[in-house]
């Protein structure tokens, strides 16, 4: 099926990765939960890989947002938020993350 392309293209069902930079699992885990009780599914790294490779794992499992959860991202509240499908960058709070993810979703 795969050589002939005969197998549907499934979309995530994530709607965000958050990837926790160094000592931050605490406050990406208070993020995710957030997230998650405003309706948005969200997958939540704490392996402590390489960014190279969760970055890797974002794109092989279609996951349209990230999220970047480092100590300077909790010192300002402001998280470094990439639009995987747009190739766009954005720094937004907790509130304009659940904002810009149920916007997009309601576009399809």
């Amino acid at each position: 099926l795969r050589v002939h392309n005969l197998l549907p293209k499934l979309g995530s069902t994530t709607d965000i990765y958050i990837a926790a930079l160094g000592e931050t699992k605490r406050e990406a885990t208070k993020l995710a939960n957030e997230l998650r009780d405003n309706g948005l599914n969200v997958e939540l790294d704490l392996s402590n890989r390489k960014l190279d490779k969760q970055l890797r794992n974002v794109f092989k499992k279609d996951i349209p947002f990230m999220i970047f959860v480092g100590e300077d991202e909790i010192k300002t509240g402001q998280y470094s938020f990439k639009d995987i499908i747009n190739s766009k960058d954005y720094k937004l709070d907790n509130a304009g993350v659940i904002d810009f993810v149920t916007k997009a979703k309601r576009r399809g």
